[in-house]
């Protein structure tokens, strides 16, 4: 007998095969010299995260409740956390809305994702959106329909014709994905009529919204209501954080929505979830006052926003720098002859990490001409020298580039 008789490999799924065939997650992510400056990462600076607090709340809990945090039923304080979170919702939290505490927004968005969709219905996107989101919708559809950005908004026209063109082609939208608030990349916020027809849309064609609110208490204005609340159909799913006012790695998020979809994705969430680190936040969450410890980070946020696009300077005829009405990132918009790769490698050559626009489109669209910069990691000096020295190398660029 052969080898390859005695030896069959086992067959992996089409959804691996899928997978592995398609970009690796984290591609995205540029490598870097050890001096490089980082505008990549969307992470909150040092100084924001309240390490003491948390290392308090820990020890708290231990002490009061011995091992009972660290077993599988877990703290009252998990408890907590989640009365916390209804309470923070207010009135979004409708009579019919259930709730979910997930690992980050990003398991919510997963978790929605594989409730809503097959592979021969589609999921509606922004163009440009969230590079992360991109990679969890493919692992479902592979129908994922954008509607670009135009002037600064993302016109609700567009996804009306969108809905009905997947319609027509049989390939039905069940998931309109949005980021209402600082949208990741582009920071723009989604005008209030605009934020009421969407929901109507979302409605009269049976499709699920999910609204990606990683970004929505980072306002440096006033905010608008959210997606959720003008929700009277059912249709909206809420995605909230602690990521990015609390700590990132704690993995602390929730989803909000409709019954029949949150036991749906509830059922399909088999990790128990983490009763320390929920009981830790729920500790800590009691012992502190949220909003003031928000409404700093406001300030703070405002501040590097403000510095960075003074440091950035009028970097070339062409390239224009809207200014951040709040969240992470500044989104950059080139020329139209420059190529987004080409310059986020030539900024690489010069120390500065930053990401190319292309990674935030569906691989048939065209090069937005745009990069994304992040003003919220960096320590304030080296923010400043950062985006100082990306001003320089776009000015070099252009010099290069006529």
């Amino acid at each position: 007998m052969s080898h390859d008789q005695e030896h069959r490999w086992p067959i992996l799924s089409q959804r691996a095969d899928r997978v592995l065939n398609g970009p690796a997650p984290g591609a995205w992510m540029p490598g870097s010299s050890p001096n490089a400056i980082n505008l990549v990462s969307g992470y909150p600076y040092a100084d924001a995260v309240p390490v003491e607090a948390l290392v308090a709340a820990a020890r708290a809990l231990a002490q009061d409740e011995g091992d009972r945090p660290f077993q599988y039923l877990g703290s009252a304080r998990q408890s907590f956390l989640r009365e916390w979170l209804a309470r923070a919702m207010g009135p979004e939290l409708g009579a019919e809305d259930q709730l979910l505490v997930t690992f980050g927004a990003l398991q919510g968005l997963d978790l929605a994702a594989q409730a809503a969709l097959d592979r021969d219905t589609a999921v509606l996107v922004q163009s440009p959106t969230y590079m992360e989101a991109l990679e969890v919708f493919r692992n479902y559809t592979d129908h994922i329909v954008p509607v670009a950005e135009c002037d600064g908004v993302f016109p609700m026209g567009a996804v009306e014709e969108a809905l009905e063109g997947a319609a027509r082609r049989g390939t039905p939208v069940r998931l309109i994905y949005w980021g209402a608030d600082f949208q990741n990349p582009t920071g723009l916020v989604t005008p209030e009529s605009d934020r009421r027809e969407l929901v109507s849309l979302a409605a009269r064609h049976g499709a699920w919204l999910v609204e990606d609110a990683a970004y929505r208490d980072l306002f440096f204005g006033e905010p608008l209501p959210s997606l959720k609340a003008l929700d009277s159909a059912q249709h909206v799913v809420y995605l909230g954080t602690l990521s990015k006012t609390v700590a990132p790695g704690l993995r602390i998020g929730w989803a909000v929505g409709p019954k029949r979809l949150l036991t749906a994705m509830d059922r399909m969430k088999k990790d128990l979830g983490n009763p320390f680190v929920e009981a830790v936040v729920g500790e800590y969450l009691q012992a502190i006052d949220y909003e003031s410890h928000v409404r700093e980070l406001r300030q703070a946020y405002a501040q590097r926003a403000e510095e960075a696009v003074k440091a950035l300077g009028a970097p070339a005829q062409g390239v224009e720098v809207p200014k951040p009405r709040g969240g992470y990132f500044l989104w950059v918009r080139l020329r139209e002859t420059w190529d987004s790769d080409h310059v986020a490698a030539f900024l690489a050559q010069e120390g500065i990490m930053a990401l190319s626009g292309r990674w935030f489109c569906v691989e048939t669209e065209p090069d937005p001409h745009a990069i994304r910069l992040s003003f919220s990691y960096q320590p304030l000096d080296q923010l400043i020298d950062g985006f100082s020295a990306a001003g320089r190398a776009l000015r070099a660029f252009a010099e290069a580039h006529p």
